[in-house]
């Protein structure tokens, strides 16, 4: 009879434990459904605000050339600030933020006295998604090839300067 009581708990310590298991399996599934999500609408986002930005230069498609409406490498805007809706950048950092994007496409960030890092070396997901919505922007205004300083003003206004 002993035998049989010990091997239905072992039986339901199996079966608990199988339980468990596949519960926190779940719940890590969810987890990266859940993340997966929140990128695609941030992808979303930053797309409805690039064809904004483009029906706002005219309706231009983006050909083989590089981003329509964009100005080429090293030519000059004529309007070297551009003002447009926040992306919470005040949020992230309180002080100005310098980026630049070279001839082969690679974005560096520098906050404050950090030094500066690749883009993809941002590890903060909301810091990184509100960095990529600028790098959007300034490709955007000013082409392929730039680099800016990033804040925003008291009321929520983007505002991004080209130095080169």
């Amino acid at each position: 009879m002993s035998v049989v009581l010990v091997a239905l708990g072992l039986i339901v310590l199996l079966l608990v434990v199988v339980t468990v298991y596949y519960a926190l399996r779940l719940l890590k599934v969810s987890r990266g459904a859940r993340d997966s999500a929140s990128r695609f609408q941030a992808f979303v986002r930053q797309q409805s605000l690039m064809q904004a930005r483009m029906e706002a230069l005219g309706g231009k498609a983006a050909g083989s050339e590089g981003i329509a409406g964009a100005p080429e490498v090293g030519e000059s805007t004529g309007n070297d600030i551009v003002s447009c809706p926040g992306v919470g950048l005040s949020g992230v950092s309180s002080e100005a933020v310098f980026l630049a994007r070279g001839p082969a496409g690679e974005v560096s960030v520098q906050m404050g006295n950090k030094p500066p890092v690749p883009l993809n070396y941002v590890l903060e997901p909301r810091l990184r998604q509100v960095l990529q919505l600028i790098v959007s922007q300034a490709t955007l205004s000013f082409g392929y090839s730039w680099s800016i300083l990033a804040n925003e003003d008291t009321e929520g206004k983007l505002r991004l300067q080209r130095l080169s």
